[in-house]
């Protein structure tokens, strides 16, 4: 009788010790999933196929394909460049969604002022990009060319050739632009129309 109890005992500890490895086993594999995970997360590239690129491209944490830039880059510009007095509001509205934190507050009031002179005049404008080039690969700078029409109402006033220098910011994945500026202005008009 005793033989019998203590050998039920002694499969008791042994079934009991046997859950316990088994749980020691199955915290360390989550532990070392959940670590893989994070090390995954912050270390992932996205692949993109976007409808205009014939390639795909990739985007990580703090970089991005050149493609991706060049593709943003005309699609920064659209925003900043072309308007009109019913939709500069939302033209720059959309593009102060992306512009990068520090530079936020500075190109807003620069953007509300230029709105408020378009609207005043009656001023359009479109740009029609021809180009994208590389300005500096390290800083993600970018330059964007083409020709800039302005209108006053309907009636055409100047068609120009002109180049922007587009500077993205990556953070966390997300593009950003923290820089938009004219580049090189008159030398580029005369270097498209000649």
């Amino acid at each position: 009788m005793f033989k019998k109890f203590f050998s039920a005992w002694e499969n008791d500890r042994m079934t009991l010790r046997f859950y316990q490895i088994l749980s020691v086993c199955l915290v360390g594999t989550l532990f070392i999933s959940i670590m893989g995970t994070l090390y995954v997360a912050q270390n992932t590239r996205v692949v993109l196929v976007p409808a205009t690129l014939e390639k795909s491209i990739w985007v990580s944490a703090n970089t991005a394909d050149d493609n991706y830039f060049t593709e943003m880059a005309v699609f920064f510009a659209g925003y900043r460049l072309n308007y009109s007095p019913p939709t500069v509001d939302f033209q720059f509205k959309n593009l102060v969604k992306y512009v990068a934190p520090h530079a936020s507050g500075v190109l807003t009031a620069e953007l509300s002022a230029i709105a408020s002179n378009i609207k005043g005049k009656n001023y359009s404008q479109v740009f029609i990009p021809a180009e994208v080039r590389i300005d500096n690969r390290e800083t993600h700078s970018f330059i964007i060319k083409g020709v800039e029409k302005h209108f006053v109402g309907s009636q055409l006033v100047d068609e120009v050739g002109k180049e922007y220098q587009i500077v993205f910011q990556m953070l966390n994945g997300k593009i950003f632009v923290s820089g938009f500026k004219d580049y090189n202005g008159q030398k580029a008009a005369e270097a498209i129309t000649h």
